[in-house]
C-alpha cells in the first residue's frame, strides 16, 4: 500500500538527535508513512542505528560521496513515492499529531502546493529554549487563528519582511514541486528560495497555526555555523537582491519594498556587530557593518 506521506531525512552528524527525530517519526498517530534517512557520506555512517528500529516505513541509503546540502536534500525527496512529502531535519522531533494534520490539511486544501505549522523551539538537550531570533518571527508571523494562507506577492513579501514560515515544518504536494526542487548554489537560502519560487509562480501555500514541530537549535547546525562565519547575511542580501529584481518585473511594490529594505537582515547584522565588537573582534565587526549598508540592488 502506497504511503499518504513521506519524510525525507537527510543526515550527516549527531546520531543521538537522529534517534530522537526517528523515534519522534514512530510516534505519529497517522501510520501510514514512509521514511528514508540519506547519509551522505558522514564520517559515522548510522545504517545499525537506523536498523535498530526494526520498522519497514523507514529505509537507509549512503552516498557514496557527500553530495552537499541542496543535492543530498533532492535526493532524498526523489527516493519517496507519497503524494506528499516532508524534509525532516535530523536533528529536529515531531509531535505525535504532525503527520495526519498535514494530511488533512493538504486534503481540505487541494490546490495548495504545501502546508506548514508552527513551532516549539528546543536546545541541544531538548528543553524549552527562547532566542530573539524566534522572538521576532512570533511578531511578524500572521496573527491569524486556524488556517493561514499565503500566496503571490502577499505571500513573498511577508516572507520578506520576515522569514516567519520555520521551512523545516513544510510538506510539499509533490506533484506541484518543480524537477530540482532545491538549488545548490544556495547554502543557507535554498529552502526560503523554494518558497519563493512558490509564490512567484503564483502557487498557495497554507498553514496551522498548531505547534507540531520541535525545532532545535544548537552549536553544530549548520545555520549557527553560516551565521558565526556572517556568510549567511551575504547570501541573505544577495538572495533579496534576486528578489527585488522578480518583484520589479512583475511590478509586485510590495515585495519589492520589503526585498530593498531587507529590515531584518541588517537588524540582526548590528547586532552581530555589537557582540563582535564585545568580544574585541574588531575586523570581523567592520566586515558585519559593512553588511549592514549593502545594496540589495548590487
Amino acid at each position: 500500500m502506497t504511503a499518504d506521506i513521506s519524510f525525507a531525512v537527510p543526515y550527516y552528524s549527531a546520531p543521538e538527535y537522529l534517534r530522537e527525530a526517528l523515534e519522534s517519526l514512530r510516534s505519529q498517530t497517522h501510520l501510514n508513512w514512509e521514511a528514508v534517512v540519506v547519509d551522505d557520506a558522514s564520517p559515522n555512517p548510522v545504517a545499525e542505528l537506523v536498523a535498530e528500529f526494526n520498522d519497514r516505513r523507514i529505509t537507509y541509503v549512503r552516498n557514496d560521496t557527500n553530495l552537499g546540502l541542496a543535492a543530498n536534500w533532492n535526493k532524498a525527496l526523489a527516493l519517496t513515492n507519497a503524494p506528499l512529502v516532508c524534509i525532516l531535519h535530523s536533528d529536529d522531533l515531531l509531535e505525535p499529531q504532525y503527520a495526519s494534520t498535514m494530511v488533512d490539511l493538504m486534503t481540505t486544501n487541494p490546490e495548495a502546493t504545501a502546508g506548514h505549522c508552527r513551532v516549539s523551539i528546543i536546545g541541544p538537550d531538548g528543553l524549552p529554549r527562547r532566542t530573539l531570533t524566534d522572538a521576532v518571527k512570533q511578531v511578524i508571523q500572521p496573527k491569524a487563528k486556524g488556517l493561514v494562507v499565503s500566496v503571490g506577492e502577499d505571500g513573498l513579501a511577508s516572507m520578506l519582511r520576515g522569514s516567519w514560515i520555520y521551512c523545516p515544518t513544510l510538506c510539499f504536494r509533490r506533484s506541484h514541486l518543480p524537477s530540482v526542487p532545491f538549488d545548490d548554489s544556495w547554502r543557507f537560502m535554498l529552502d526560503f528560495d523554494l518558497i519563493a519560487r512558490i509564490f512567484l509562480n503564483g502557487q498557495q501555500i497554507v498553514g496551522t497555526t498548531s505547534k507540531l514541530y520541535r525545532y532545535r537549535r544548537h552549536d553544530g547546525a549548520q545555520t549557527r555555523v553560516l551565521t558565526n562565519e556572517l556568510t549567511r547575511f551575504e547570501e541573505e542580501l544577495a538572495f533579496y537582491g534576486q528578489m527585488y529584481r522578480a518583484a520589479k518585473e512583475r511590478q509586485w511594490l510590495t515585495a519589492q519594498r520589503h526585498a530593498k529594505r531587507a529590515t531584518v537582515i541588517r537588524l540582526h547584522l548590528l547586532l552581530q556587530v555589537a557582540a563582535r565588537l564585545v568580544g574585541l573582534r574588531f575586523t570581523s565587526a567592520t566586515r558585519a557593518l559593512r553588511l549592514v549598508f549593502r545594496s540589495v540592488k548590487q
